[in-house]
């Protein structure tokens, strides 16, 4: 019986866990062909998340929970690698804890490995426009344009990873890993399957618009480094602009009879310049600051306890 592992990051979860586990449970007896590994990673709670996986998610005939505590808050994507570097199954699913993400989606997930696919992703819709499909919209046109790396729109991290690909996935070690662009990265065969995002379970999201431009961020620097060419471009713009209005200046001062010496054309200058030096530094700045956690070499999560239930 070949095992299919399954990683849920949760971060104050504590309503939606035990009923994505019963929706699983409900999956694995269906099939009766798989067993089920079904991963918790509890992302430095501080409800009761981790004292629900162990005493309301007992092991069935198909099924058998494991809670991972981590030490503190590493952040979703940090969280979804500890799991898949703990999963031990032939293949690993990773999806949220929420049950946006519907569990009922895994018995395809099977089927399209099972006919050969290395790689299933999933591409998630809205039944009503809403600020957060704007936001992601917005985010994957840019990440598109700005990097090599394909990114199709509206992909999720719920997806299947045979595990050649897990085993590949795991000699990368950069410390910001963005999942949803390297595994574009990693080749295979790759499929598509698209879903209407369900409401949320219970409780309310922790992925706050600020989380969501780092996480944009994370993902166009450790993609490309076109952002850096722009600075370049950009600074040879503002050079050309400068030289324009020098020979304007040079022009108004030989061969015109009245020249008033303008506050606002000079300050328009000033500010323009000071704001394209500010962007350039920021972007410089954002892929030092990349450089200066890498070669610290800390771990990307650390462990507190393991649970098997």
């Amino acid at each position: 019986m070949k095992k299919v592992s399954i990683v849920v990051p949760a971060y104050n979860e504590s309503e939606n866990v035990q009923e994505l586990y019963l929706r699983l449970s409900a999956v694995f007896e269906k099939l009766g062909t798989h067993a089920c590994e079904l991963i918790f990673v509890d992302d430095g709670s501080s409800d009761k998340t981790f004292e629900t996986i162990q005493t309301k998610c007992p092991r069935t005939k198909f099924l058998e929970c494991v809670g991972i505590k981590l030490t503190r808050n590493f952040g979703h994507q940090n969280a979804l690698r500890a799991g898949i570097e703990f999963a031990t199954g032939d293949a690993v699913i990773t999806m949220d804890s929420d049950l946006q993400h519907p569990p009922e989606l895994v018995s395809e997930f099977i089927s399209k490995w099972e006919s050969g696919v290395k790689i299933v992703h999933t591409i998630r819709s809205y039944h009503q426009v809403n600020f957060k499909q704007l936001t992601s919209l917005f985010f994957y046109k840019m990440i598109n344009f700005l990097s090599p790396t394909f990114i199709y729109p509206g992909i999720a991290d719920f997806r299947l990873l045979d595990r050649d690909v897990v085993e590949n996935l795991k000699r990368f070690k950069e410390y910001d890993l963005f999942l949803r662009g390297i595994v574009q990265t990693l080749g295979y065969r790759q499929e598509y399957i698209k879903y209407e995002a369900a409401e949320r379970f219970k409780g309310e999201t922790k992925f706050t618009p600020l989380k969501m431009v780092k996480l944009a961020l994370t993902g166009v620097t450790s993609l490309s480094t076109i952002p850096l060419y722009f600075a370049i471009v950009t600074g040879f713009a503002v050079i050309l602009l400068g030289m324009l209005y020098l020979v304007y200046i040079l022009y108004a001062k030989f061969f015109l009879s009245s020249v008033i010496p303008g506050w606002s054309s000079v300050m328009s200058v000033v500010l323009l310049i000071g704001g394209v030096q500010m962007l350039i530094l920021g972007i410089i700045g954002i892929y030092i600051s990349r450089i200066f956690w890498e070669i610290k070499s800390r771990p990307a999560y650390l462990i507190e306890q393991v649970v098997r239930c």
